[in-house]
C-alpha cells in the first residue's frame, strides 16, 4: 500500500490518532508498506519516532531516493533509486527504534 497527503506529519489533527493505529495494524501484520511525503511522516510517528517542523523550510521538487535491498524486493523492482516528486514542510528529527 501507499500513504501520502497533503496533511502536515507535525501536527495533531483529530484523525491522525485513527490514521496512526492503522498502521500499526499493517506493520503488526507485516504488509509491505511505503509512505512518502506525510506517509513517511505517519509511518515514522505511527512506529514511535518524532516528525518536526523542518528548520530548513519547505522543500519542494524532484528528488532521487535511494532503494535499499529491502525496498526493491517488497515493491519487486531492481533499480538503484527512485525519482519522487515531494513537497513537504515537516521532517523526521528522530526515527522509530526498529527504522
Amino acid at each position: 500500500g501507499s500513504v501520502s497527503s497533503c496533511a502536515s506529519g507535525s501536527k495533531n489533527d483529530s484523525w491522525l490518532p485513527k490514521l496512526l493505529g492503522f498502521l500499526q495494524k499493517l506493520v503488526r501484520e507485516e504488509r509491505p508498506l511505503v509512505g512518502v511525503c506525510f506517509g513517511h511522516q505517519a509511518i515514522c510517528r505511527a512506529l514511535g519516532g518524532t516528525v518536526i517542523i523542518n528548520p530548513a523550510g519547505t522543500q519542494s521538487g524532484l528528488q532521487r531516493y535511494p532503494m535499499s535491498d529491502n525496498a526493491k524486493t517488497v515493491l519487486n523492482l531492481a533499480q538503484e533509486s527512485l525519482n519522487i516528486f515531494s513537497h513537504h514542510a515537516d521532517a523526521v528529527a528522530l526515527l522509530p527504534k526498529e527504522a
